[in-house]
């Protein structure tokens, strides 16, 4: 998983903000990736930052309740999903 430098600000940011961030790889390691999975939750950059109209549809910001994460750094094996 690539690691991401704190020199960038984004990302010190979003640590502070408590906001969690990973890398999802499709490729043969991957047991199952379903890009659609949050498809049908909205997107809130467009609330968040309504001034980057040159990033709508670029990034997007979701929130679901019931999605849960779990990530075992050390074995480099993570679960993302909704329940």
């Amino acid at each position: 998983m690539p690691e991401l430098s704190y020199g960038s600000h984004m990302f010190q940011d979003m640590v502070e903000a408590e906001m969690c961030y990973s890398a999802v790889f499709n490729d043969r390691k991957t047991q199952r990736y379903d890009p659609l999975l949050l498809k049908d939750e909205p997107d809130l950059f467009r609330q968040i930052c309504p001034d980057r109209t040159d990033l709508f549809g670029m990034v997007t910001v979701r929130e679901p309740e019931s999605l849960f994460y779990w990530l075992d750094s050390v074995k480099n094996h993570a679960v993302c999903g909704i329940v």
